[in-house]
């Protein structure tokens, strides 16, 4: 199965998806946060607003580099900055969405 996979590379999201490869699955792994714009306020913004507003700068960002490639599960991990927008832009690269919280 071909994953893309919404989430950090290291810690616990970084062994999930090294599970799934270890099932014999390909996994692509993208994490929204290194999508943001790297400013100083960047953080405290994050921590004070719960992510308010980044939502659609994670959607453009995210799906520009997902381009062209379909994938048979979208696995997010997480996903404080998936909001119901990209989840349905999400549906056009692969049938399923799973949620992980």
């Amino acid at each position: 199965m071909n994953i893309l996979y919404l989430g950090g590379a290291s810690g616990t999201s970084g062994h999930r998806a090294a599970a799934l490869g270890r099932l014999g699955h390909a996994v692509t792994i993208l994490d929204p946060f290194l999508l943001l714009p790297q400013t100083r306020i960047t953080g405290p913004w994050l921590r004070y607003t719960g992510c308010l507003g980044l939502g659609p700068v994670v959607r453009r960002r995210l799906l520009r580099r997902v381009g062209k490639v379909t994938y048979d599960l979208v696995w997010v991990d997480h996903g404080p900055l998936i909001d119901r927008e990209l989840v349905a832009d999400l549906k056009e690269v692969a049938p399923k969405v799973l949620v992980y919280n």
